[in-house]
């Protein structure tokens, strides 16, 4: 008798473990590519200064402080911003429109915009700086306005996934594509009110946005200087 107690609690306790493995096995692996998946060629946490030699000759940018940098995660969802450090100039943008493109496209296709997303470097002083020099890329994107928005995607979809696979869908419906490459980087493929996105980026974005908060919090240290007035 306690031999057959024994086994229906031990029994009893193996249920979830059962649970858990067949709800494991209904979801499919997520595959990673092979190799990093780079924007361009551009290494994650290249300066705008280097950036600029992987990118397309003849083309205008326009550049925007940022007080509202996102977690990678919420940057390649493209709807679900999570800012972090609002209200803080942590970082800069270099991004182009149509008409400064000088006719250039991705896929075949023309864009409607092109965002590269850089976080600020501490200088030599120990202060954050934006420069062309001082920055680090942490995410990117490519926007696309077509006519016929359902084609185009399925069309990128299965371009995007010849290059790297079988993509995780997330998001609302299945709507956002992502793939995984080597080094934890990313690239996802989202379709939001008519417009398509292609967005880039990698799991060290956070901790550059970190750093350059860091540093921003300790410039009132740096101003004190050795300063010993009224002590």
């Amino acid at each position: 008798m306690k031999k057959l107690t024994c086994l229906l609690l031990t029994l009893l306790l193996l249920v979830p473990c059962f649970a858990a493995l067949a709800e494991a096995a209904e979801e499919p692996a997520t595959e990673i590519y092979a190799e990093p998946i780079l924007f361009r060629g551009i290494p994650w946490g290249s300066t705008w200064e280097e950036a600029q030699t992987y990118l397309p000759e003849g083309i205008e940018y326009y550049e925007t402080e940022r007080n509202d940098l996102s977690t990678v995660n919420g940057y390649l969802s493209v709807k679900d911003h999570k800012t972090l450090y609002g209200g803080e100039y942590l970082g800069k943008d270099y991004y182009t429109s149509k008409n400064k493109m000088n006719g250039m496209k991705v896929a075949g296709y023309e864009l409607e915009s092109m965002y590269l997303y850089f976080a600020g470097m501490s200088d030599d002083s120990g202060y954050l700086v934006t420069d062309e020099t001082h920055s680090a890329l942490l995410y990117t994107s490519y926007t696309f306005n077509v006519n016929n928005t359902d084609a185009v995607y399925e069309d990128l979809l299965g371009k995007l996934t010849s290059l790297y696979g079988n993509a995780r869908m997330t998001g609302e419906d299945g709507r956002i594509n992502l793939w995984y490459g080597a080094d934890g980087t990313m690239v996802s493929l989202c379709k939001y009110y008519g417009y398509i996105h292609i967005c880039y980026g990698f799991s060290g974005a956070d901790a550059l946005i970190e750093q350059a908060h860091q540093v921003l919090m300790n410039k009132e240290v740096l101003d004190a200087g050795n300063s010993t007035d009224g002590l």
